[in-house]
């Protein structure tokens, strides 16, 4: 939760600077929680100039899966990004070798 995450991308550093943040800096739980969907949702849009209407996750998540609201898809698209780039990032720092997927 307390690991930082930054942009990487050209479209991240469009997005990033509208993050809400905490303490100056942009951590884990800016972004991989329920909250930090909607947080992404509402840069995104701000980035864009776009409208922002949904305040929930489960808004954002509905309409991202229902392909209704664009803005939203790219939220949903960069939250997963930002969990699989962590997820990442702890394993190497954990020098992890394998990873065993539950199903």
């Amino acid at each position: 939760g307390h690991m930082d995450i930054g942009p990487r991308t050209p479209r991240d550093f469009e997005v990033f600077p509208h993050i809400e943040k905490l303490e100056g800096r942009i951590s884990g739980e800016q972004i991989l929680c329920g909250r930090g969907l909607v947080n992404v949702y509402r840069a995104v849009a701000k980035a864009d100039g776009k409208p922002s209407p949904f305040t929930t996750p489960a808004e954002v998540t509905a309409a991202a899966l229902a392909k209704t609201d664009p803005v939203a898809q790219e939220a949903l698209e960069t939250f997963v990004t930002c969990l699989g780039r962590t997820a990442g990032d702890h394993l190497e720092s954990r020098q992890c070798r394998t990873i065993r997927v539950m199903e």
